[in-house]
């Protein structure tokens, strides 16, 4: 059976990278893309050891998953590492223990929708057998021997007061995903806009659960948070919530052997994945169906790499019977047909040709505008894939998804997000043992124009610089406290490649730079960049 993805097996040799970058620009020799022309990938945060996943904050921090603790990095420990106004603070914001062996770990993070006055933070990991159940706390195989003791994946809600995780504040919510061989956790969440805490989880290498109702594995599951219903949450609207048969299935005590279950698990939303390792939530998109659902690209096994789009609650999308379009195993060719199943919006094939390349699907996001794109990437999905290292994407067009290239020549990307400023930014995972992996991000910076610098400010009366654009008459910039320029003013900088602002506020702030010729005519606006003010 493939392990995906192959990089998180920590004890392979040949991973082993001997490079000793010290600076942000050596980092930038170790990978980047190729992209069209007028974008430009740059290393956005780096130092990272074996990350898994990270998240953006709603008042600018980075929030970064990743192996180890402040004294080892063993890898039954993980961090969450916090990166704020572009600097990776020394002081992890939590460290837990988890079981990292494998594909395990600490696999998914996000915020709560609410994170500026609650502080909740949710994360998806392995945890540890617990006491006394077991002699090896990341035991393999406890499912089939009947331990409910052994380990599982996990999804917790914590606190966040400044910078860290209070402690004392875990609220486990799941408890019971099973990860019997170490591989196919997934392990991914996001918040819906209906306000759902969505996740989604692999077949634990126990294929008959990814269909069957009476397990959390295989599933996009979904519940609602709250502080004071039994268990943390409520399915209110999942398609097996009105079952009279129906349970919740948070604990391991919960989930029994194959043809045992006694009733369907109110939460699951979808059925029927294999390691859906990465998704996104679709964004509102003016003549695109589709609002709220779940994006998924879910890792295939020997013949498909797939796309899959949850429109209706209780979908199935038919693993193990079926990858991609097809019967398992088979490449077969349109016209598709369903097989009562759930088909993909779009599917490629896991090899290349008759050669030993293969493939694995990692899902990404909209780019849905803030940042500068030129048009014709307005509403597209954006995914990557870690093994072949390219970025593809998807365009809604006469009512169907139709594949575009994007990007080429990455290296082990293995997360692909919209950031608060409309760019994507990737996370790349190119070695376990070195303290080299990045999050990068994919800006425009149009041919005429010229881009601004990131900057952080003790001063209220910030200056921004630019860079100068061959025939420039004058610059005029705008500045704004939301990234839609809603109401900024625009300021005249006359032929100068720097500007002194007014005096500001403390606070995160978005600008941009346009050339202007001679004839008052300006270009386009540069790429959109931020930065923050904070006077001690």
């Amino acid at each position: 059976m493939r392990y995906l993805p192959r990089f998180l097996l920590i004890a392979v040799a040949s991973l082993l990278v001997t490079f000793s970058f010290t600076t942000s620009n050596s980092l930038a020799a170790a990978g980047g893309l190729t992209l069209p022309a007028g974008f430009v990938d740059e290393v956005a945060y780096d130092g990272l050891l074996a990350p898994r996943a990270f998240t953006f904050t709603p008042d600018g921090r980075v929030l970064v998953v990743e192996r180890g603790s402040a004294a080892s990095d063993n890898p039954n420990l993980a961090s969450i590492r916090v990166f704020k106004n572009g600097t990776l603070l020394p002081t992890r914001a939590y460290t837990l223990n988890t079981c990292g062996d494998s594909e395990r770990g600490l696999l998914g993070i996000t915020v709560d929708p609410d994170f500026l006055n609650n502080g909740y933070i949710y994360i998806y990991y392995t945890r540890q057998a617990t006491a006394g159940s077991v002699s090896d706390a990341c035991a393999k195989g406890t499912f089939a021997s009947g331990n409910t003791g052994g380990p599982r994946n996990r999804i917790s809600r914590l606190t966040m007061s400044g910078d860290e995780v209070v402690p004392g504040s875990e609220r486990v919510l799941i408890d019971s995903i099973i990860t019997e061989q170490g591989n196919h956790n997934a392990g991914d969440l996001h918040f819906g806009p209906d306000g759902y805490l969505y996740a989604s989880t692999g077949d634990g290498a126990v294929t008959w659960t990814s269909p069957d109702t009476g397990t959390l594995n295989g599933k996009i599951i979904r519940i609602l948070p709250t502080a004071g219903d039994a268990g943390g949450y409520t399915t209110t609207g999942n398609p097996y919530d009105g079952d009279p048969l129906s349970r919740t299935c948070s604990l391991p005590s919960d989930i029994h052997a194959q043809g045992h279950s006694t009733g369907p698990c109110k939460e699951i939303y979808a059925k029927g994945f294999r390691n859906p390792f990465r998704f996104t939530m679709q964004p509102d998109m003016a003549g695109i169906p589709g609002t709220g659902s779940p994006f998924i690209g879910d890792a295939g096994q020997n013949t498909w790499e797939e796309v899959d789009q949850v429109q209706t609650a209780g979908g199935d999308y038919g693993w193990p019977v079926r990858e991609g379009f097809c019967a398992n195993g088979i490449m077969c060719t349109p016209p598709y047909q369903s097989g009562g199943y759930d088909n993909p919006i779009y599917a490629y094939s896991h090899k290349v040709g008759s050669s030993s390349v293969s493939s694995v699907i990692i899902g990404g996001d909209f780019y849905t505008g803030g940042a500068n794109y030129p048009p014709q990437y307005m509403n597209n999905y954006f995914f990557a894939e870690f093994e072949r290292g390219f970025i593809s994407r998807l365009v809604y067009n006469a009512g169907q998804w139709v594949v575009q290239d994007f990007a080429t020549g990455g290296s082990g990307i293995i997360g692909l997000k919209r950031g608060l400023d409309g760019n994507l930014y990737y996370l790349t995972f190119t070695s376990p043992t070195a303290r080299i992996n990045t999050i990068r991000r994919i800006r425009y910076v149009a041919p005429a124009n010229a881009a601004p610098a990131r900057n952080y400010f003790t001063t209220d009366t910030p200056t921004l610089t630019w860079n100068r654009v061959t025939f420039a008459h004058h610059y005029v910039l705008q500045v704004s406290k939301t990234s839609d320029f809603m109401g900024a003013p625009t300021y005249q900088a006359g032929n100068n490649l720097s500007y002194m602002l007014p005096s500001l506020s403390d606070g995160f702030y978005y600008w941009r730079v346009a050339a202007c010729s001679s004839t008052v005519t300006c270009g386009n606006w540069s790429a959109t960049d931020t930065f923050v003010v904070d006077v001690p």
